[in-house]
């Protein structure tokens, strides 16, 4: 049964010839990986506990735990509606941190908070979880990912730095991992097979499960996921999120959210009236749309995030505008 969104499936007939991609995001930098993004800030927070850090009031809650569990001087900057930093006030608040730290959201650099931070000598970190597959000749100090949001992966994490750390001994890749392997492999096979909707009950709790019992501590990335990552079909990853986010862009009844495509997008972001209500409709319909991310800000509630992943073409593109429209038009 095709499905759009929800837990992206392993499919290791898509898995290639070894890349270069590791070794192309980190040259002449040091890099370090962990089971998740957040223990990636996590463990880079850990060595920077007395300076001030400048935050985007935009963000997954996930992003600040790790600061929190630190004890680490968080200080917010303005995110827009665009998903820019908010200029009124952004020099005076860039003068009074020692960090700054900048989102790459959805794939889009803020090329004008970087500059700012570059030229008043500030430590800048980038969280580049949306923009791996983007090439910026812009490089943060330090740069931190999770692979979760743009390869089919149980786990991982990525700091990428321009100095050497000591992080002392990892430990082995968290036990939620291996839920969440059997999650996607799950997935593909109600996929492919449709065997029983039970089967799709299963994936999404042991899905559920697995989030839940994420940690924040020293941990490494598992070994399948780095499997993933290092055999992955990147160009063409690339070249398919290029396409489906241009097809949406000219066709999708709904203007986006960003004013400009990314060079490689991670989604499509638009706005929409009655956003839960329209999302939960098109849960019926298999087409699972998530939000990106749940904030006080009040365009917020209005947000949902198309996935363009790779395994999904044009013709998918196709049936999300039919099927969003028609679902739109049954609200009003």
């Amino acid at each position: 049964m095709r499905i759009i969104g929800s837990e992206r499936m392993i499919n290791f007939n898509t898995l290639k010839e070894r890349n270069n991609f590791i070794q192309s995001l980190t040259e002449n930098m040091h890099y370090y990986t962990f089971s998740s993004g957040r223990n990636a800030i996590y463990n880079l927070f850990k060595h920077f506990k007395k300076q001030n850090i400048l935050f985007p009031d935009f963000f997954c809650p996930s992003m600040l735990t790790p600061l929190k569990k630190n004890k680490n001087r968080v200080q917010y900057y303005k995110i827009n509606s665009h998903f820019t930093a908010v200029k009124s006030g952004l020099e005076h608040a860039v003068d009074y941190s020692d960090i700054v730290f900048i989102v790459d959201y959805f794939g889009q650099r803020d090329h004008y908070l970087y500059e700012l931070a570059h030229l008043k000598g500030k430590i800048i970190v980038i969280d580049r979880t949306h923009s791996l597959l983007c090439h910026y000749e812009d490089r943060g100090h330090y740069e931190i990912a999770s692979f979760r949001k743009l390869f089919p992966v149980p786990d991982g994490g990525i700091l990428i730095s321009n100095k050497q750390f000591d992080f002392g001994n990892k430990r082995d890749y968290e036990n939620y991992s291996f839920a969440k392997t059997y999650s996607k492999l799950l997935r593909f096979i109600y996929e492919r097979y449709s065997p029983t909707d039970v089967i799709e009950d299963y994936y999404v709790n042991y899905s559920e499960s697995s989030e839940d019992s994420m940690q924040l501590g020293n941990y490494d990335i598992s070994p399948l996921s780095m499997h993933i990552v290092n055999h992955y079909p990147i160009e063409y990853a690339k070249q398919m999120r290029i396409n489906n986010y241009r097809y949406l862009d000219e066709n999708l009844p709904f203007i986006a959210a960003l004013r400009k495509p990314p060079p490689v997008p991670q989604s499509f972001p638009f706005y929409i009236k009655r956003r839960d209500k329209i999302k939960k409709l098109l849960q019926n319909m298999n087409i699972y749309i998530p939000v990106l991310w749940r904030n006080s800000k009040s365009y917020s509630k209005h947000l949902l995030n198309i996935p363009i992943d790779d395994e999904y073409s044009i013709n998918d593109m196709k049936q999300i505008i039919k099927d969003i429209s028609k679902v739109y038009a049954s609200t009003q």
